[in-house]
Order: structure tokens, then sequence, then C-alpha cells
């Protein structure tokens, strides 16, 4: 599936209502940073953004956090309505496309992509979307927590890896190495 037609069906389902505004940039967002292969570059803005008033703005090419040159943008999290065979459905559709392996759970369907990269697929309870991204930077998660922390960062969630970005959307920073 082409870049164009991704983003044709974002705009639809945005249209038919099935996600909001956010999700809809989301989405977009995360394909162009995939297709040029600069998620560190889009990834830059949203930290700098992020960054507490009279806090911490980095040097320009520098952050907080080192992503990974093996892969910046880990994962993706989609959600899909909770039907019977809705994780079936999602499961059977990546892997004709992609031709990658799935592993099917109880509550979510994990398919590996080249690279280490994963795309994770869970229940929704009222509509489809894009729940989160997941950035692969190289310190461990200790280091991740204390750098963030240091520089005024504030999570979210009781897990101390998600931030929020200035628009809402869930931003995860992991060690590379970290399997879904």
């Amino acid at each position: 599936m082409t870049q164009d037609v991704e983003v044709d069906q974002l705009v639809r389902m945005f249209e038919a209502g099935r996600i909001d505004r956010r999700r809809l940039l989301g989405g977009i967002t995360a394909l162009l940073a995939a297709a040029s292969g600069s998620a560190a570059q889009a990834a830059a803005p949203a930290a700098a953004a992020q960054a507490p008033a009279g806090g911490f703005t980095p040097a320009p090419g520098k952050g907080v956090l080192e992503l990974s040159a093996k892969g910046a943008l880990q994962h993706v999290e989609l959600k899909t309505i909770q039907t019977p065979t809705s994780l079936a459905k999602m499961r059977d559709f990546y892997q004709a496309l992609f031709g990658v392996p799935a592993e099917t759970r109880k509550d979510r369907v994990v398919l590996e992509l080249p690279g280490g990269s994963y795309i994770s697929i869970g229940w929704a309870q009222t509509q489809t979307s894009i729940d989160h991204f997941g950035f692969g930077v190289v310190e461990d998660a200790k280091t991740i927590v204390l750098k963030l922390k240091a520089a005024g960062y504030r999570f979210d969630q009781p897990r101390d890896s998600f931030i929020t970005d200035p628009d809402g959307r869930q931003i995860q920073i992991v060690p590379f190495t970290s399997k879904p």
C-alpha cells in the first residue's frame, strides 16, 4: 500500500467519524516519519514542545535521549473495535499485506516488522484509532526515566515510559531492545 493510499484511508476514517482529528494527524505524521526515515526529526519538535516552561531546551541536533539508529520508530499501537473476530481479521489483513510473522495473544496481536519494530493491535470499546507511538532509544529504562524527569518531563500514566506531546498524543519511550 502506498503512502498516498494510506493517507487517503486515514482521511476516510476521519470523515466517517471512526477516528478523531488528533488520531488523523498522528497517523499522517507516523506515515511521513516512517516513509522519510526521519523519525528522529519527527520526534524532536514534539520533545522540544513538551519541555516545561523555563526548562530544558536542547541544542540543535541534541535531545534529552538518543534515538536508536536501528529503529527509532519502535512500534505503533492500533486499536480495533472488540468483536469475536476483530483481532483475527486485523492479523490476517496485515499478514497478507506485509507477509510478516504474527503472535496472537489473549488481548492483542503483535506483528513483527523488519529491523525489530512491530505493530501491536489491541481492542477498543468505541472507535478504532492509533493509540500511541513507541520510540526506541539507546538508553536503558532507568536512564530514560532519570533523564526525562531531570529535563522536566512529566509522566501521564503509572508506567514511567509514557509522556504526552502538546497535542495530547501518547508517546512511549523504551529501550530499543524492548519486546512487546
